[in-house]
């Protein structure tokens, strides 16, 4: 195959199932982070019930999930349904497209000779690993549960959601994941939240001594960085100044008290852990803005906010939740979505001179499917963050409060309680 024809055929695959491999929060196996198995897991794809994950790599699973992209079929993946159906819906848009672009973004240098590799029935090594070493986190945000978050635990009792333990890889399991160290070029590590696992650490620490070219990045809510993090974050980010061999994308979803009622964080809190990371090693983060009914209607103030902010690369807008159904944009009518994406684009592109770049295709783009109704859900979950963060977000974003008041009204009033404490700001201080 000639080098065009490669290159061809490459643009037009998800390079998920080419690279690398997945390990969810419980333990599973899987082609991707969006894939419907990190929610129906297959049992005999849990990290402990492999020998070697590299014969996994190779194994019958992902095989079949790679003939099924080569031969343009990957829509009937039943691990891809969700990528499909929004593709279908939203002209292009999906977790997958946004994946390669992600994936492209480090410039794989053993792609083309491994994909050749691969279609010769040779053994491929794994080049991308993407793990949470454990549900531990320090934030309790109103979009998660306590399948990522264990602040979440005593929550989701109280709304009669399901529970999910404490989960953490077990020792084997690391040892697994140490035995692909030398061969990958991108590691992605997820939460919880890393820097709150002191596992991390110690995996970081030894990629940095079998394998110092690879590229880490981790998605953070950069709440806190305890400080025995600080010199292995500075060795691995002085070790190659010219390379991007580390990077942190910050989850923000709002600016003050906004952030701290969907987060559950302190916003002060991770303004000062971003700004000394930046000064620290001299790099720029990007906030990676998970969109949902709360901010919504003032997504422009993030990037306002962040436009010439030094520490910060990239403001991206792309992440727009369809679930869980009680927290997506997806409950407002399209006309409704259409003109407040409008709006908000109008705002993002009217600041003067950013510094900092901006994506906002997902948000422009998004289109609610056709019968999808949660609206009472949504309103009414919305009221039991609002008792649990004791003020309203409705308060706080007018084009939310207006909107809710010209349909079904406003909520009752709550409880005023103590912001910090509701904030979890004593817990953030122990936990991480």
């Amino acid at each position: 195959m000639s080098q065009e024809e490669l290159l061809k055929r490459r643009d037009h695959l998800c390079r998920h199932p080419f690279v690398g491999l997945v390990v969810n929060p419980s333990g599973h196996i899987t082609v991707c982070c969006r894939a419907s198995s990190n929610w129906k897991p297959i049992e005999a794809n849990h990290i402990d019930e492999i020998d070697d994950l590299t014969d996994f790599y190779n194994g019958a699973y992902f095989q079949a999930i790679r003939k099924g992209f080569v031969k343009g079929a990957w829509k009937k993946l039943k691990e891809c349904s969700q990528c499909a159906e929004r593709e279908d819906r939203d002209g292009g848009v999906s977790g997958r497209t946004e994946s390669f672009q992600s994936q492209s973004l480090f410039h794989g240098t053993a792609f083309d000779d491994d994909f050749q590799a691969w279609e010769r029935g040779e053994r491929i090594p794994v080049r991308f690993l993407e793990f949470t070493m454990s549900n531990l986190c320090t934030q309790q945000c109103s979009t998660c549960s306590s399948f990522y978050s264990t602040r979440w635990k005593a929550l989701d009792e109280k709304f009669g959601r399901d529970v999910h333990d404490t989960a953490k890889l077990s020792k084997t399991a690391v040892e697994k994941l140490d035995e692909l160290l030398p061969d990958l070029e991108l590691l992605l590590i997820k939460g919880g939240e890393p820097f709150a696992d002191p596992n991390n650490l110690k995996l970081l620490q030894r990629l940095h001594e079998v394998n110092p070219k690879c590229w880490i990045h981790c998605v953070s809510n950069m709440q806190k960085i305890r400080e025995d993090w600080w010199p292995t974050i500075k060795a691995i980010s002085d070790s190659d100044p010219e390379f991007r061999q580390i990077s942190i994308s910050v989850s923000i979803d709002g600016i003050g008290d906004v952030y701290n009622w969907i987060r559950g964080g302190n916003f002060e809190s991770t303004m000062q852990t971003i700004r000394r990371y930046h000064k620290e090693t001299g790099r720029q983060v990007v906030i990676n803005t998970c969109v949902s009914i709360y901010n919504f209607f003032n997504c422009a103030e993030i990037f306002e906010y962040f436009a010439h902010d030094p520490a910060v690369h990239l403001v991206l807008f792309n992440n727009i939740t369809m679930g869980p159904e009680w927290i997506t944009i997806a409950n407002l009518p399209q006309k409704v979505i259409n003109k407040v994406a409008a709006e908000q684009v109008a705002r993002i592109e009217a600041v003067d001179s950013p510094t900092a770049n901006v994506d906002y295709t997902g948000l422009a783009g998004f289109c609610t499917p056709d019968g999808y109704d949660h609206v009472d859900h949504m309103w009414k979950f919305m009221d039991q963050m609002n008792e649990v963060r004791g003020y309203r977000i409705e308060d706080l974003v007018p084009g939310l409060k207006n909107y809710r008041k010209k349909t079904v009204g406003l909520g009752p009033e709550v409880s005023k309680k103590d912001k910090a404490a509701s904030c979890g700001v004593s817990a953030v201080a122990t936990a991480s």
